[in-house]
């Protein structure tokens, strides 16, 4: 089992106050790290010894090794990187520095007096404003990750004075922890490209799974995440992705860093600002984030995936054709379909899904030679939206059985026939990976072809 499966009482690392857009890039002062790799199995454990950067002193019990003797250059990298996306001036931030100790057996620093007084029974990392804890790893680039994680929090709590409820907090933290290290560079809030490059942290894996297995979190649980309680690893799979989420899309991300400015709020005080932020465009967020959860995997193309979102009115025989990008995750049709109503549609065109090294031309019912999602790649998907006043496809009530979804799609192919239970605006997509868009070219035509009333 994963150590990070196991959580403390306010987060992945308790966290206590002692001290008063996009993706991020950063570069570390001093030699360059050797390239990531794992550490053995086994936790190495030898007497305390120093290791010191700009900003970071760094004890630890763990021998010499290229890859720990890094982390306070990894560390002095990211300081700039937090102070930027918080806006922080550097005078706030120039004379912080911060101890932390990397700990391969808690009782060599219990003899020492070195663990935090105020929780020496931390799980996995525990961190203040001036200081910060956490454990030995088998994996260099998730030792790496929980350092940056229990750095965020010692940064908001030193400059920011709070780290907000427990999904901005803990999501913030995995966000900004989530990283690409190389040749003495730091890149943060980066979903990693593939599940190699990111060995033990597994918050991707676990979405999947719970998708898969039908336990998906609504928007309402991930908000519902109470940090004062202890937290399994999936409290902050789902708090990284709505974070994530909320970060990668243009109209969401100035509401995210907004909230910076209202840490220090009660947890209820600030998820009601949040809502009154995104205002009367809730109903798309939970749209974009069922969308977002059901297509996650590594490598995922935030820009291409975005929801394609149009108003929406009653589609009749003259509501015309619409045009779908192959380059696109889910795109509306603009098409209110009427529940009890059916409907007949047609798709015609080809487009490219592939280029290996030749491009894969496809039609609307895909082609066999590969699948994605147990459906031909390149097959033309549908899911309903149900009309806002509907009941949510991800709030607290369950969606209408046989009404296909984001995570549930329906198969049209070059022709199908709906009839849905409930009122829903038609999304529709062509099938593919959500890593593998940026080599599909050229789209569909889908037609509405008869319509029959309500019974």
């Amino acid at each position: 089992m994963q150590r990070f499966s196991r959580a403390v009482r306010s987060g992945l690392c308790g966290v206590a106050v002692l001290a008063s857009a996009g993706r991020i890039d950063g570069a570390a002062a001093g030699p360059a790290s050797a390239p990531p790799g794992d550490p053995a199995a086994a936790p190495r454990s030898g007497p305390l010894r120093t290791v010191a950067g700009r900003r970071l002193r760094l004890v630890t019990d763990v021998p010499a090794d290229s890859e720990v003797d890094a982390l306070p250059q990894a560390f002095d990298a990211a300081v700039p990187l937090w102070a930027d996306y918080f806006q922080t001036p550097p005078a706030a931030w120039s004379g912080w520095r911060v101890d932390a100790h990397l700990i391969a057996r808690r009782a060599v620093f219990e003899a020492a007096g070195r663990l935090p007084a105020e929780n020496p029974r931390f799980v996995n990392g525990f961190a203040r404003a001036d200081a910060l804890w956490w454990d030995e790893q088998e994996s260099a680039y998730y030792r790496r990750h929980l350092l940056l994680h229990e750095g965020t929090h010692a940064f908001m709590h030193a400059f920011l004075g709070g780290a907000g409820p427990g999904w901005y907090m803990e999501g913030m933290a995995e966000r900004l922890a989530t990283h690409v290290w190389a040749e003495g560079k730091l890149r943060l809030a980066q979903t990693p490209a593939t599940r190699d490059d990111a060995p033990l942290w597994g918050r991707i894996k676990l979405i999947r799974d719970a998708c898969r297995e039908g336990r998906a979190w609504s928007l309402e649980q991930v908000l519902a995440i109470d940090n004062r309680r202890v937290l399994n690893a999936e409290a902050y799979a789902w708090s990284w992705a709505l974070v994530s989420l909320l970060d990668e899309h243009p109209d969401r991300r100035p509401v995210l860093r907004g909230l910076a400015a209202h840490v220090r709020e009660p947890a209820a005080a600030f998820n009601r600002r949040f809502r009154r932020e995104i205002g009367g465009a809730w109903g798309d967020l939970e749209a974009e984030w069922q969308a977002f959860i059901a297509d996650l995997d590594y490598g995922y193309d935030y820009g291409r995936q975005q929801l394609v979102h149009r108003a929406a009115a009653p589609w009749t025989p003259s509501s015309g054709a619409v045009e779908i990008e192959a380059a696109r995750g889910w795109q509306s049709t603009g098409w209110l379909l009427r529940g009890g109503a059916t409907y007949r549609f047609a798709a015609a065109g080809r487009f490219s899904v592939a280029a290996d090294p030749e491009p894969w031309m496809s039609e609307a019912d895909g082609v066999t030679l590969a699948y994605h999602g147990g459906a031909p790649l390149g097959m033309l998907l549908g899911a309903l939206r149900p009309r806002d006043d509907e009941p949510s496809a991800t709030g607290s009530r369950p969606p209408a059985p046989d009404l296909p979804d984001f995570l549930r799609p329906c198969r049209l192919g070059a022709s199908a026939t709906l009839r849905p239970a409930v009122d829903g605006v038609l999304y529709v997509k062509i099938n593919d990976a959500a890593a593998r868009r940026n080599d599909n070219a050229g789209g569909l035509t889908l037609r509405g072809e008869a319509v029959e009333s309500r019974d």
